[in-house]
C-alpha cells in the first residue's frame, strides 16, 4: 500500500473551503467578490462623479448588500476589486463612509433621518467630535441629543450634569437638521471626498415620501 501525500502549496485549507459560501452573509472580502463587473464600474463612476447618487435595486438575496460593502470598500480607498475585475482607475478614494441597515422601527424618511443622526454606526460619533455639528443639531429635540449624547450638552461640547431629558417641539425640521449637520461634518474636512451614507434595505421603510430631496 502506498501513502500519496499533497504538497501542493495552492490546496485550500479546510477553513478557506468552509467559509467559500456565506448565503446568509454578506461579502465583505473583495477576494470573495465574484461578477458584477458592469455593477461594480457603475458604482465606481457614481462615486467619483460629483452629485451622483447610487441605487441598487434587485430581488432579496442576490447580492445587494455584498455589493454595498464593495462599494464601501471603494469609497474608503481600497481598490483591490477593481484591480482584480481589471477595470480602469486612477487614485483612491477618501470618502468618511457611514452604514445603516433600516429595521422594523424606521417606519418614514423622518425616522431614517433621525437614525442616521443617532446611530454610532451612522453619525453620532461625528456630531460628537465635532463642535459646529453639535450646535446644529442642539436646536432639534433634547431626546434626539439624549440619545447620542447621553447627557445634556453644552454648545461647547462639553457635558453638563446629568439630567432626565424630555421629548419637545423641535425648533426645526429634521430634515433641516440633517442637511446642517452633514454640512458641517463636511466643512470638517473629515475626509477630501466627503460623506458616503449606504442606507440598506430602503424598501422597508413604509413610507418614504419626502427623501427624494436629498
Amino acid at each position: 500500500m502506498m501513502n500519496v501525500l499533497n504538497l501542493n502549496p495552492n490546496r485550500p485549507t479546510i477553513s478557506q473551503v468552509e467559509n467559500a459560501f456565506q448565503p446568509a452573509k454578506e461579502v465583505a472580502d473583495p477576494e470573495k467578490f465574484a461578477g458584477r463587473r458592469d455593477a461594480v464600474q457603475q458604482a465606481y463612476y457614481g462615486l467619483i462623479g460629483e452629485g451622483a447618487h447610487i441605487a441598487v435595486v434587485g430581488n432579496r438575496g442576490i447580492g445587494k448588500t455584498s455589493l454595498a460593502r464593495q462599494i464601501i470598500n471603494l469609497a474608503s480607498g481600497d481598490n483591490e476589486l477593481l484591480e482584480k475585475l481589471q477595470l480602469t482607475h486612477d487614485r483612491k478614494l477618501d470618502f468618511l463612509a457611514v452604514y445603516l441597515t433600516c429595521g422594523a422601527s424606521i417606519q418614514s424618511s423622518e425616522d431614517l433621518l433621525e437614525r442616521l443622526l443617532t446611530s454610532k454606526t451612522a453619525l453620532a460619533d461625528w456630531i460628537y467630535d465635532i463642535p459646529t455639528a453639535s450646535k446644529a443639531i442642539s436646536g432639534y429635540s433634547p431626546k434626539v441629543g439624549a440619545n447620542i449624547f447621553g447627557a445634556e450638552m453644552s454648545l461647547t461640547g462639553e457635558k453638563k450634569a446629568e439630567t432626565t431629558l424630555e421629548s419637545a417641539m423641535p425648533e426645526h425640521s429634521v430634515d433641516a437638521v440633517f442637511t446642517n449637520v452633514v454640512a458641517a461634518i463636511a466643512a470638517e474636512g473629515v475626509s477630501p471626498d466627503g460623506l458616503l451614507i449606504v442606507v440598506d434595505e430602503f424598501d422597508q421603510i413604509v413610507d418614504p415620501s419626502g427623501f427624494a430631496s436629498f
